[in-house]
């Protein structure tokens, strides 16, 4: 998440609730992937869910900044090339 809190500030600089919407997002991915690893059976499986579906929720914000034109650069490729190998990691764990 390190790497993504620039472009995540841009946002804000922009739009304060897609930059609090893509926050809480990416905040609940993580806590619930913690949540998830420590979980058993389904309830595993629900945190991973859950985690995934945060996690295409912040990918889906960061391509909509871009659509409104807050970006433009390759720091936005590799936060987006970062979201979808998180979402992708997700998906996995949810199975």
């Amino acid at each position: 998440m390190r790497d993504l809190r620039p472009l995540v500030a841009r946002i804000g600089k922009h739009d304060s609730e897609l930059h609090s919407q893509l926050k809480r997002a990416l905040t609940c991915c993580i806590l619930a992937l913690g949540e998830g690893a420590r979980r058993e059976g389904g309830n595993k499986r629900l945190a991973f869910r859950r985690a995934s579906g945060e996690a295409n929720e912040a990918l889906t914000a960061l391509r909509l900044a871009a659509a409104w034109g807050y970006f433009d650069d390759a720091a936005l490729a590799a936060g987006i090339d970062r979201l979808d190998h998180l979402v992708a990691l997700t998906v996995r764990l949810a199975r």
